[in-house]
């Protein structure tokens, strides 16, 4: 794979996991809870921080802490501004919020964790990365004290403002796996046998974890962790859940449709939640069986969802980080040189 194409398995992972998290929601927006999407929640968002992690070193030993934080602030931070701000008023009418408690929730990455704790993530590493001279270790290091800080706010709870950055401790782990995988699958030859191997094993350990996180295991005094009630069933859970879905992807056929969902999930992932809102409440009104209620939406939420997708990468491509169009907008602005300050 070169530094700009990607794989399609990358694409067709983050679609997939995308649709678990339309799935997730749209069951906790129908009021059902987690029924059945409680067998995949321990682990579709660690993956999306794997494959990041995946891509992080995508220009080997080339790697500029300059480049990385121009490309979060392009990528990640300036959509999550102009998607955050865009449905801060919906938001405001639909929750009954204040204008401060919304801006509250934007600047300490609640209004939508999983990006900015994607791009505070990327900077933290890419600093480490960078002050211990491209280590190796410093990797692993960083990996290590992210499972232990994720360990000690499991265990001591922390007020609700910092959530993001204690989401940062759970994730990190997932995120230097990733870019260690990457080194190692680079330098493996492809072998199917193995693979199918790995992903019948993997899919047999998660299941024993999530018996014994489900069924054997009491409920902590301080409530469940993502569905789960230790933090250790949740980290196996979420390591099985990668190693299942990586080992069997790579080897599907190049859905289009998978690929298109993974390649937008950004824009999924920041605006399902209002679809969800407007669908129940125009559903609701048909008192739909809840077994016909949650696919109903689901369906509908990604046909809508994909629709916008395609408008704003066709018409507004500069709300989603595309570098042409970042590119063009600060040369317009006259800040083209910003680029080569930052």
């Amino acid at each position: 794979m070169t530094s700009i194409m990607r794989e399609a398995w990358i694409d067709n992972t983050r679609g997939l996991c995308m649709l678990m998290v339309l799935w997730f929601h749209a069951e906790m927006y129908s009021g059902m809870g987690q029924k059945y999407s409680i067998f995949v929640t321990p682990f579709f968002m660690q993956v999306f921080f794997f494959l990041s992690g995946y891509l992080f070193l995508r220009n080997g030993n080339d790697f500029s802490f300059h480049a990385l934080f121009h490309r979060v602030l392009r990528s990640i931070w300036f959509p999550y501004l102009c998607f955050t701000l865009a449905m801060l008023l919906p938001k405001m009418l639909l929750h009954h919020w204040g204008i401060l408690q919304g801006i509250i929730t934007i600047l300490t990455g609640r209004a939508s964790w999983f990006v900015y704790v994607l791009g505070l993530m990327q900077l933290i590493i890419g600093g480490g990365y960078t002050l211990f001279k491209k280590s190796e270790w410093s990797l692993w290091g960083m990996g290590l004290c992210g499972f232990i800080l994720g360990w000690i706010v499991f265990v001591i709870p922390c007020p609700g403002w910092t959530e993001c950055l204690t989401a940062v401790f759970r994730m990190m782990p997932f995120f230097v796996l990733g870019i260690n995988y990457r080194r190692w699958h680079d330098a493996r030859q492809s072998n199917t046998c193995m693979d199918m191997t790995v992903f019948f094993g993997s899919l047999i350990s998660y299941f024993i974890c999530w018996y014994v996180d489900q069924c054997l295991l009491s409920y902590p005094r301080i409530g469940t962790f993502y569905g789960c009630k230790s933090y250790w069933t949740y980290m196996l859970l979420g390591f099985w859940g990668i190693v299942m879905l990586i080992s069997c992807l790579k080897y599907w056929p190049n859905w289009s449709f998978l690929r298109y969902i993974g390649r937008n999930s950004l824009v999924f992932y920041f605006l399902n939640g209002l679809a969800y809102t407007v669908l129940i409440r125009f559903l609701s009104r048909y008192s739909l069986p809840k077994m016909i209620l949650v696919p109903t939406m689901l369906i509908l939420a990604t046909v809508i969802l994909s629709f916008i997708s395609y408008l704003i990468r066709r018409y507004l491509p500069l709300l989603i980080g595309d570098k042409t169009a970042w590119d063009k907008c600060l040369a317009g602005i006259g800040l083209a040189s910003v680029k080569s300050i930052l």
